[in-house]
């Protein structure tokens, strides 16, 4: 990404519903309260 090396083989991007934080980003995990990051279909748009 960006041109840039990544020196792991792998990087994992999770949402759990019960995280008191808002994100925990560390080298090889970022974690997301999933309420912070996955769309609602009552909310979301095409536009």
């Amino acid at each position: 990404v960006f041109g840039l090396e990544y020196d792991l083989d792998l990087f994992n991007i999770v949402a759990v519903p019960d995280f008191n934080m808002g994100a925990m980003e560390n080298k090889s995990l970022n974690i997301f309260n999933s309420k912070l990051v996955l769309a609602s279909p009552e909310a979301a748009s095409d536009a």
